[in-house]
């Protein structure tokens, strides 16, 4: 099969290019899938070892790849065999976005292999197009270098998922303002880290930030025009100490306002930025006992 046919049997699948997104995977099976969501139309090209199923080629690169094709339900899958497995991701990458004339929307970093290969992924994405729409980063075996590495890129992409097993002396000098980041096992997430993002979703795991840090972060946002609309972060400490010189307006629990379609919000203490924008920070017995410093900017929660 060359490249020509190998074309056109994707595009019989008939995914719609309007709303198709392309997604690097990186795991133990790699691959790129091409989805259409609302369409609920699913492709996968993925770079695997060589199998005795792989009985015909494909034409890419002026090299004949081997190959094998079909379908496991509604998703369709074609399985390709390389020696590198890092040259077989960007080739298969590189086919895909020439042949629907997009970029890469989603990638995921996943690995459980070479600790170093997430880093490399990053590198040659971000080399190849200026943003991306998201980056979701899981490693339990990075080191920190490469970790410092992902978090000093993670402002190309809008959206940023990040859970990394680091060690304890871990250290980030980063900035973020996108839409939306989540950090899971943020044992080393910093006040620094905390004044270097402007995001209108912020959700951290497992920080040690204490009330007066957040204290010192409130001020900070008092007198700064930031777009966040909700703010979750678990803290070693939480108490009222978060408000002091900070003028607050505490809302009784009969004062019910609504967040969204799932979430409505009672009581809490209110404050204002220097611009009039009003923040509520809950405070109930339930985010005193988990500790979780929860801030809702109602002006901005439809951005």
């Amino acid at each position: 099969m060359c490249s020509l046919k190998t074309r056109k049997w994707i595009k019989a699948l008939r995914i719609h290019r309007k709303e198709l997104n392309i997604r690097v995977v990186f795991r133990e099976s790699d691959g790129v899938n091409i989805v259409n969501e609302p369409a609920n139309e699913c492709v996968w090209l993925r770079a695997t070892p060589l199998s005795m199923e792989m009985e015909h080629s494909v034409k890419l690169e002026n090299s004949a790849i081997p190959m094998c094709y079909g379908n496991q339900g509604t998703e369709y899958y074609m399985d390709l065999y390389f020696d590198d497995k890092i040259h077989g991701f960007k080739v298969i990458t590189e086919f895909i976005c020439s042949l629907f004339r997009k970029d890469v929307s989603k990638v995921y970093l996943l690995s459980s292999l070479n600790p170093s290969d997430p880093q490399k992924i990053m590198e040659w994405v971000i080399g190849r197009q200026k943003s991306i729409q998201s980056f979701h980063i899981q490693c339990e075996n990075t080191s920190d270098t490469v970790a410092e590495y992902l978090l000093d890129n993670v402002n190309h992409a809008n959206k940023a998922f990040i859970d990394l097993k680091l060690t304890t002396n871990f250290k980030a000098n980063f900035k973020f303002d996108g839409e939306r980041f989540d950090i899971l096992q943020g044992l080393w997430f910093t006040l620094d880290n905390l004044m270097s993002i402007n995001c209108c979703i912020l959700f951290v795991k497992g920080s040690r930030l204490t009330s007066k840090e957040i204290n010192t972060f409130l001020k900070h946002w008092m007198s700064n025009d930031l777009k966040f609309g909700n703010i979750f972060i678990e803290m070693d400490a939480f108490n009222l100490e978060m408000f002091d010189e900070i003028p607050v307006i505490k809302r009784s629990n009969d004062v019910k306002r609504i967040m969204d379609q799932t979430l409505a919000v009672d009581g809490g203490f209110d404050i204002k930025r220097n611009d009039g924008v009003t923040a509520t920070i809950v405070y109930n017995e339930t985010f005193i006992r988990f500790k979780t410093f929860c801030m809702i900017v109602w002006d901005n929660l439809s951005v």
